[in-house]
């Protein structure tokens, strides 16, 4: 009957250990690797902030630079990124965006929320991603 028991427990250890890998947790995604969605998705973000922003539009045919990106699964993906575009004037937009994905209700890769920061303007600076989204989201420019 121990050994059951041991069996059993070490059998939940496993199951809780996977569902919190596949639900709720935050993971960082890979930046360096920037597939044809994500691109889309980055195209998508400047569209939203280019209508809702109009003094801080940019072509859409601009390359941004990824330089942070999460990801968590709850009933559906919530997907973040935030990244930079170089702009006129030697000058640096910087962008973060949350993404839903959840295709059964509709929601395709649809944007809930885009900040945008002209860190031309800003006495502030950031160098790492998480510098980066935190600057932007306190700081920039943002629609739900």
């Amino acid at each position: 009957m121990k050994d059951f028991t041991v069996v059993v427990t070490l059998a939940a250890i496993c199951v809780l250990a996977n569902a919190s890998f596949l639900a709720g947790g935050v993971k960082d995604v890979d930046v360096t690797r920037v597939d044809k969605e994500t691109t889309e998705i980055l195209r998508k973000t400047l569209n939203f902030v280019n209508n809702k922003h109009p003094q801080l539009s940019v072509p859409l045919d601009v390359a941004p630079q990824l330089i942070k990106r999460t990801r968590q699964v709850v009933a559906g993906i919530k997907s973040t990124f935030t990244f930079k575009i170089p702009v006129n004037n030697n000058s640096t937009y910087l962008y973060y965006a949350e993404v839903w994905n959840a295709p059964w209700m509709n929601a395709n890769n649809q944007i809930i929320k885009a900040c945008v920061l002209d860190l031309s303007g800003s006495l502030q600076s950031c160098s790492t991603g998480d510098e980066c989204r935190n600057l932007v989201r306190a700081k920039g420019k943002c629609s739900i």
